[in-house]
């Protein structure tokens, strides 16, 4: 495959190496965002508390990583083109997967406002209420429509395996299921509990799981799509001889 198809696979792993980072950057990586159900005082001391540099470290690796994520799609949509035809799955990747991107830009920004400005904690409260739904219900439904995208046009694509097709629509499934996390108000199905937050880690393994293996397939001799039988003969038109 072309140069740029394997930069964009390093992109879907590279996505994933900084999620993970900032996380670790929390320094709390056991509990790395304010709980739903915290009291407000809570809420607000884990603003007020946080270190700037390392805030603002999380703010940008976050960004970046969401930001690689449409160059992954494109990526992979073309792969899938290089095996099937297009269809309105193929179609569909790229789009579904900038919401994804602009929907955490956005939830990120306000994280980032919270952390700096040093609201009142009423308003620090709303402001990580706000980025909690924001972050759950738009995001999962979109992370849904890129997966299960994904898994279908995989099923059509010879040289993509079937294995990894399954995987990918359970993983749409998965995200699905997630939009309803938001009705839970307390629990460890609230928002910011990692039980929540779960479908971000398994679509961000897919997306390293599938950057991995795009860049297999990629070798030479390893992304020739079966053989097609031959066409049938055309039928002589009346009147001429062969």
């Amino acid at each position: 495959m072309t140069k740029d198809i394997r930069v964009a696979c390093w992109a879907g792993i590279a996505g994933t190496l900084f999620g993970v980072l900032a996380i670790l950057l929390t320094g709390t990586p056991g509990s790395p965002f304010p709980m739903w159900e915290w009291p407000t005082q809570n809420i607000y001391a884990y603003f007020n508390d946080a270190n700037p540099l390392a805030v603002r470290a999380q703010y940008f690796l976050i960004g970046t990583g969401i930001t690689l994520m449409p160059f992954f799609a494109a990526g992979l949509t073309q792969v899938l083109r290089q095996g099937t035809r297009t269809t309105v799955y193929t179609r569909m990747l790229v789009p579904c997967t900038a919401a994804v991107s602009v929907i955490l830009l956005a939830g990120n920004a306000i994280w980032w406002v919270a952390a700096e400005r040093h609201f009142s904690p009423e308003a620090t409260r709303f402001a990580v209420e706000v980025v909690a739904v924001w972050m759950l219900h738009p995001t999962a439904f979109f992370m849904a429509l890129v997966t299960f995208c994904a898994g279908m046009a995989m099923r059509d694509c010879p040289f993509i395996p079937r294995w990894l097709a399954h995987i990918t629509l359970t993983v749409a499934l998965w995200c699905a299921a997630s939009v309803f996390l938001v009705l839970a108000t307390e629990g460890w199905l609230s928002p910011f509990h990692w039980a929540s937050m779960a479908f971000y880690a398994a679509y961000l393994g897919w997306g390293t799981l599938t950057g991995t293996v795009l860049q297999l397939i990629s070798l030479p001799g390893k992304n020739t799509p079966h053989p097609q039988a031959p066409a049938p003969n055309a039928p002589t038109p009346p009147g001429r001889r062969s």
